[in-house]
């Protein structure tokens, strides 16, 4: 639908966010006007990405960091680079914490560390009379796609202080941090 507004003139740009469904991608050349794709993964993190990504190099892309053009091919049209984050305004310390929990927020995949804080809970639940709950917040992957999940996550949400509360959008993150 947005290749055809664009096309009919009612936008000036099509900017795709493109994950494991690049759908997109092969109509990008259809469309009039310009089209950018920004991928929030590293490009090799599934290896479905190794194969279809590369075919698609001439297109406009922009990255979210440095880093991530490292996994693309070197001749890569990338036509910006937009740090994605939050502003920091949206966050409002609490140096008098009430609750007895821990937040982790982001992916579920090796390279972002969840377990280092499953690790670090029970290991100072172990110690401590206050004992502190860990929950984690963002998308895991399942099946062949993410071992990680299977090996190094998934066996300690049977632990009553760590649990996966799911993927939630963001009113609700920004209210309760």
């Amino acid at each position: 639908r947005s290749f055809e507004a664009a096309n009919q003139g009612k936008l000036d740009v099509v900017h795709i966010y493109t994950n494991e469904e690049d759908t997109a991608l092969p109509f990008a050349t259809f469309c009039t006007k310009p089209v950018v794709f920004t991928h929030h993964d590293p490009f090799n993190f599934l290896v479905k990405y190794k194969n279809v990504f590369p075919k698609y190099k001439n297109l406009n892309w922009l990255s979210i960091s440095l880093a991530q053009r490292n996994s693309m091919p070197k001749d890569t049209n990338w036509v910006g680079n937009i740090y994605h984050g939050l502003d920091k305004a949206l966050f409002k310390p609490n140096y008098d914490p009430k609750g007895d929990y821990i937040a982790y927020l982001g992916r579920i995949v090796e390279p972002k560390a969840p377990h280092l804080a499953i690790q670090a809970v029970l290991e100072h639940n172990k110690r401590a009379a206050n004992k502190v709950t860990l929950k984690i917040v963002g998308k895991h992957y399942t099946g062949k796609k993410d071992q990680y999940w299977t090996t190094r996550v998934q066996p300690y949400l049977d632990d009553k202080y760590i649990e996966y509360m799911g993927y939630i959008n963001e009113k609700p993150r920004y209210k309760t941090s």
